[in-house]
């Protein structure tokens, strides 16, 4: 656990994440274990590793399901999706599963004060889904694809009437 400190001191975050998923592996089941997976998750979405804060969140979860930090856990899961969303105009994936995981939070642990947080980002990811559709909307309408830009457009208002892009779709 100090070595996994230290490193988390000197902004080596990825090695803490490290050294705290060994923790986890040399005390299996154990609260040490609980404990560490939850400082993995937090150093190494500190340090932007957001695919290990994902596995040790899952793993977490998996061990841990109604576990006291259950909820932090799914909403890391979450939140590692929703902090790899980039510009409309590229690949939406990391938003649409931000917005499951974010879901499934609600939906499990509604009670938790992270279903709040999540709830924010969960709209945030709904208008980045809805501005990818408007985007490729336009796009259809330049090239004078009526039906295909409609057909976008459509989505917006249908799927994504709360979001600022409903008024223009």
């Amino acid at each position: 656990m100090s070595l996994a400190e230290t490193a988390k001191k000197r902004k080596s975050f990825k090695e803490a994440g490290d050294f705290y998923m060994e923790l986890d592996r040399l005390y299996p089941y154990s609260d040490k274990s609980r404990k560490a997976l939850v400082e993995a998750m937090k150093s190494y979405h500190e340090g932007t590793e957001l695919s290990n804060a994902r596995l040790s969140a899952k793993r977490y979860l998996m061990l841990y399901p109604k576990g006291p930090d259950a909820a932090f856990a799914q909403y890391m899961v979450g939140l590692s999706f929703f902090d790899a969303i980039v510009d409309v105009r590229r690949d939406q994936g990391a938003a649409l599963h931000a917005v499951r995981e974010f879901q499934k939070l609600d939906l499990e642990y509604p009670e938790s004060s992270y279903s709040s947080l999540a709830n924010k980002k969960l709209q945030i990811s709904y208008s980045q889904l809805a501005g990818q559709e408007m985007s490729v909307g336009r796009y259809y309408m330049k090239r004078e694809a009526y039906l295909a830009a409609i057909n976008r457009f459509n989505i917006v208002v249908d799927q994504y009437a709360n979001t600022i892009f409903s008024v223009e779709a």
